[in-house]
């Protein structure tokens, strides 16, 4: 039996709260000194770009946001071009903050999953979950943004579970 689960809108706003409440700021970073304020800021103004993106593909689909993710990519690169030597730090932020939002958009669906389903007069329980997902090992911005827009505009997220009672698993 196949069962779809929608993520919802609220699934897809606590994501980027997450996301967006992971500050670039840290002891580790060049990125908290006065003089780079204005670096800050253009970070923050690219991370709405791409927080833009994944809404408008979330609510009209990929084709319809198409343009919103060049913008959102075509902002990023121009950031990281023009970072110098903080760059990487940059770059590590905006990649940092997309797996913030990717962690918890899908676990927040996950809990969609109805962890029983009755049948016939019998409630079947969870006994195995095996969850598919892609694992991106590049940091190119591009491809992250990309993929991450993939999966909040196209919304699949592949989910096999088995349910069983009393160890009589279900057909």
């Amino acid at each position: 039996m196949n069962i779809s689960i929608v993520a919802s809108r609220e699934d897809l706003d606590q994501a980027l709260k997450q996301a967006r409440a992971l500050g670039p700021v840290d002891q580790n970073t060049h990125l908290n000194a006065p003089v780079n304020a204005g670096l800050l800021g253009r970070l923050e103004t690219v991370w709405d770009s791409i927080e833009a993106a994944l809404r408008k593909g979330y609510k009209l689909g990929a084709d319809a946001a198409r343009d919103a993710l060049a913008n959102a990519i075509a902002d990023a690169e121009q950031l990281i071009a023009e970072a110098g030597a903080l760059a990487r730090e940059c770059q590590e932020t905006l990649l940092e903050k997309l797996q913030v939002f990717v962690k918890a958009f899908i676990n927040s669906a996950l809990k969609r999953v109805p962890d029983a389903l009755p049948i016939g007069g019998r409630e079947f329980r969870i006994s195995k979950v095996t969850c598919t997902q892609k694992l991106v090992l590049g940091g190119s911005l591009s491809t992250n943004v990309t993929e991450v827009f993939s999966m909040t505009s196209n919304g699949e997220l592949e989910l096999a579970v088995d349910y069983e009672v009393d160890g009589i698993k279900k057909p």
